[in-house]
């Protein structure tokens, strides 16, 4: 029943009954019995909160499986705090949202799947973790075509898992002690996996990293557990961990795209220059330490030279190269009031004290999909989890035939 499936999650009532948009009476109600949950609700309450239609109206324990095991999983690990348990209910809404938007479109959901096996299937001929983790990674480079230029994919990476049925979102959460984290939603048609980065106060190089790191999470790891967490500062040397990492430098700095700016340029590792390092950061799209780490692993630099040029500060030289130099808040503060509304303001949506960050494309989308008359500005409203009075005011500027 309602009442066990919201127990596990570790929420309070008040943010649950938030989050679906139902008063606290009502809310309590559905808790206790005495009214079922309405109808069009059931699917929602079970894609964010775990559990099956059955489950609702049953008195029988739950098992610790299937999309209620995310919230086992959680309490077990006995490492999140209520931001965190916050933040991945909000961000589970949002992949609902967007698995029905998916639907209306007619856009699959699980077009990476066939990927994800091939990778998965290719890699058991690795030995260690680490190699599994490259042999998978050279197949998605292949597989949603990375590998075809010779600079980084941050540009077109966010986009691209997009198109492939992947939800990916980004949002600042400066009391969350998770930095990134994967898991598997309910969708209208199938199950989603959904990429989620805690953005706050990192750079764009790093949230490369951990939407990469993720990313191999999502294919070896939610088969058996139904979220992978990575937590900020967590050293961890598990294999899941050691395969996630390896699978994000070879996607985003494989050898290749070393040598081909050392071509370029002309220089010598061995004389590395905390400039040409910057230059290196801006064209792999990735961080320092990853860059070091791959030059080390393929007897680029040696680990005295590996030490001394992970000392080397290159933050302040980026500007000169790139804007993605900045974090988020750095960003934010050269921007005029008129700018930050567009990019920031209007893109946050509010769950009691909580706030997220709704993806750009998928807001394009939604609002492109109702000046084509697809869809409703009520229906616009829902999948963006904003009122229809809220959704108007706000983007009035882009919408077509919209009394």
């Amino acid at each position: 029943m309602l009442s066990e499936i919201i127990d596990r999650t570790n929420l309070s009532e008040e943010f649950c009954a938030t989050l679906v948009g139902a008063s606290k009476d009502h809310f309590r109600e559905w808790l206790s019995g005495q009214r079922p949950v309405p109808r069009y609700l059931v699917p929602e309450v079970i894609s964010v909160f775990g559990g099956t239609k059955e489950q609702l109206r049953s008195k029988l324990s739950l098992p610790n499986t299937g999309n209620a095991g995310i919230w086992f999983k959680l309490r077990r690990d006995n490492k999140c705090n209520t931001s965190d348990l916050e933040m991945i209910g909000i961000v589970r809404k949002l992949c609902f949202r967007v698995g029905q938007f998916f639907a209306l479109r007619g856009q699959p959901s699980d077009e990476y799947v066939p990927a994800f096996e091939r990778a998965r299937s290719a890699s058991t001929s690795g030995s260690t973790p680490e190699q599994q983790g490259r042999i998978a990674a050279q197949i998605i480079r292949r597989e949603f075509g990375w590998d075809n230029g010779k600079e980084g994919i941050g540009e077109i990476l966010r986009s691209n898992l997009r198109l492939k049925g992947l939800v990916v979102v980004e949002s600042a959460f400066n009391e969350a002690l998770v930095e990134g984290c994967s898991f598997l939603t309910d969708g209208p048609v199938s199950q989603m996996a959904c990429l989620f980065v805690n953005v706050y106060k990192i750079t764009w190089f790093r949230r490369n990293a951990v939407l990469l790191h993720e990313l191999c999470h999502s294919i070896f790891d939610l088969g058996v557990e139904s979220v992978s967490v990575d937590y900020k500062a967590e050293g961890n040397d598990a294999a899941a961990e050691l395969r996630a990492e390896a699978f994000a430098r070879e996607c985003l700095v494989p050898l290749t795209v070393l040598v081909h700016f050392q071509n370029q340029i002309g220089f010598h590792w061995k004389s590395l220059t905390p400039r040409i390092l910057a230059q290196l950061i801006a064209v792999c799209h990735a961080p320092q330490q990853m860059i070091l780490k791959v030059a080390l692993e393929s007897e680029l630099i040696g680990s005295i030279d590996f030490v001394r040029y992970s000392q080397f500060e290159c933050n302040s030289l980026l500007i000169e190269f790139t804007t993605h130099g900045m974090t988020t808040e750095e960003y934010e503060a050269t921007l005029s009031e008129e700018d930050k509304k567009k990019i920031h303001v209007n893109r946050t949506i509010r769950f009691g004290k909580r706030k997220l960050l709704l993806p750009v494309n998928y807001l394009a989308s939604v609002i492109e999909a109702l000046n084509d008359e697809s869809i409703t500005l009520a229906k616009a409203a829902e999948l963006t989890l904003m009122d229809q009075y809220d959704f108007r005011s706000r983007f009035s500027v882009f919408l077509k035939n919209v009394d």
